[in-house]
């Protein structure tokens, strides 16, 4: 009987930590990743960091790249957002919106720049926009792809 009760107790607390750890994961971001190159240029737009970064006046912007992308996330606090941007045609954008079957919400061409503003399942949270909520933001410049989550926060 002791047996178990130890067996027990070791999974219930295998379990906790685990959940802490699952946790602490930056969720919004893990799955984004997997759909972006990696060379992909990210921008964390946060409150406080420990890594280098560019101030913005109300908090400040950490460049890295799609592989160090998480690993910089737990340096930052209070992020508010993060854009992704890397080289790829307008077929690659297009197949971008589908892969991430974004419920598109607005699509639109501003000065040549396509724009699609959604929602995907990939990512959580986001921001009421037009009463919808709203997750995600890619635009396509000029052989550039941008992805903002929740929206694009820098230039594109």
């Amino acid at each position: 009987m002791k047996k178990y009760v130890r067996l027990s107790v070791a999974i219930i607390l295998f379990a906790i930590i685990v959940g802490i750890l699952l946790y602490k994961m930056p969720k919004r971001y893990y799955k984004l990743i997997s759909f972006c190159p990696q060379d992909t240029h990210c921008a964390i737009y946060c409150k406080q960091t420990t890594l280098p970064n560019t101030s913005v006046g109300y908090g400040s912007i950490v460049s890295c790249n799609a592989s160090s992308l998480l690993t910089s996330l737990e340096q930052c606090s209070q992020v508010d957002g993060v854009s992704f941007s890397y080289k790829g045609t307008e077929q690659q954008f297009v197949d971008l919106v589908r892969k991430l079957n974004v419920e598109v919400h607005s699509q639109y061409v501003l000065q040549d720049i396509s724009v699609v503003c959604g929602y995907t399942q990939y990512l959580s949270g986001g921001i009421v926009v037009d009463n919808k909520l709203t997750n995600i933001q890619l635009a396509y410049n000029n052989g550039t792809i941008t992805l903002g989550t929740p929206l694009i926060l820098g230039e594109y």
